[in-house]
């Protein structure tokens, strides 16, 4: 800041002692030292301000981007990004129209009446439950070498435990 080399502050030294006297110098230079204190406490309070407001608009501008976000259309930013000028939007429509998709179905439904029923090449599923053949039905009962489950009344045993020994 001040660029006081030791030549100078012994020239300052010099003078304060004349002009001042050994008796009044301890005063002043505690006079000195308050006016110091009292400006770096304003330069560091002016700091501390414009760190603040420096603070208050960096949060503003966060603000803004975030009203930003939550107002944007991304479906739409998306939209544009993928297909800027609209053509491939317009010939997808063209497309559905042409392919109808509600149609389909029906003439799936209808090919699949003006099948026979007992044609084997039919798959059961595409049959209805009541021309499903007699092979497609659940199995009858499990079978009789499958070990009977133990009787509610019956206490269970457990290897190598006190209960029922």
């Amino acid at each position: 800041m001040f660029d006081l080399g030791w030549d100078e502050l012994g020239l300052i030294i010099v003078l304060a002692v004349i002009i001042l006297g050994p008796k009044e110098l301890p005063t002043a230079l505690r006079t000195l030292g308050r006016w110091t204190r009292r400006i770096r406490g304003m330069a560091r309070e002016f700091q501390r301000h414009i760190d603040d407001v420096v603070r208050e608009a960096e949060l503003e501008e966060v603000r803004d981007g975030l009203k930003k976000a939550r107002t944007m259309d991304f479906g739409r930013e998306i939209e544009k990004q993928v297909d800027p000028t609209g053509d491939f939007t317009k010939d997808l429509n063209e497309a559905r129209k042409d392919l109808d998709l509600n149609t389909v179905p029906r003439q799936a439904a209808k090919a699949a009446e003006a099948r026979p029923t007992d044609d084997p090449a039919r798959p059961v599923a595409d049959m209805a439950p009541a021309q499903a053949p007699a092979s497609a039905a659940p199995p009858a009962a499990a079978p009789a070498s499958a070990p009977a489950a133990p009787a509610a009344d019956e206490p269970r045993r457990i290897a190598g435990g006190e209960g029922g020994a």
